[in-house]
């Protein structure tokens, strides 16, 4: 599954929209076109027919940040006051949470998301890709990840964090 951050749309956009979609076998993919040659990429992943997980795929980024450090609860408490939304992510004091989930075959996605809860039940893509519901969560997640994304890239003390946001692009 895509990463987070490309620099292909893959997709064509459809008149002036900001945002287009692709179809794949497993998954929905809504393409945001960030700006001029960067695009984000927020999964939607039936998880029951009347429920969908959104998530942004950040590979095992904050997974290596953390295995690095003896005391992961001390890497937060540095943090904390530079990037108190990625401690909050972090901690599950958020709705969009780190989110990691194995398929078939046993290949795993890690990244920020949310599990949506439908009014209705889908039937099928299309139904997805026609839920304003589904729209607007698709907004939310891909509006924190960015959010994350910032914090950490203009706040965070540690170097290594920083450095290794090119890990979240295709």
């Amino acid at each position: 599954m895509r990463k987070f951050l490309t620099t292909s749309a893959s997709p064509a956009f459809f008149g002036n929209s900001p945002y287009t979609a692709r179809i794949m076998k497993d998954h929905l993919e809504y393409i945001v076109r960030n700006q001029p040659g960067m695009y984000a990429v927020v999964l939607v992943i039936p998880a029951a027919k009347d429920a969908v997980r959104i998530i942004c795929n950040l590979g095992d980024y904050f997974e290596k940040r953390l295995q690095q450090h003896s005391d992961p609860s001390a890497v937060l408490d540095r943090i904390a006051a530079t990037c108190p939304k990625v401690v909050h992510m972090m901690t599950g004091d958020d709705p969009i949470a780190q989110v990691s989930l194995q398929f078939e075959g046993g290949e795993w996605l890690h990244g920020i998301g949310m599990e949506l809860k439908l009014s209705a039940p889908f039937r099928s893509a299309f139904d997805i890709l026609g839920s304003k519901e589904i729209e607007t969560a698709v907004c939310k997640v891909y509006n924190y990840n960015i959010g994350i994304y910032a914090e950490i890239q203009k706040n965070c003390p540690i170097r290594g964090w920083v450095e290794g946001l090119e890990e979240v692009w295709q």
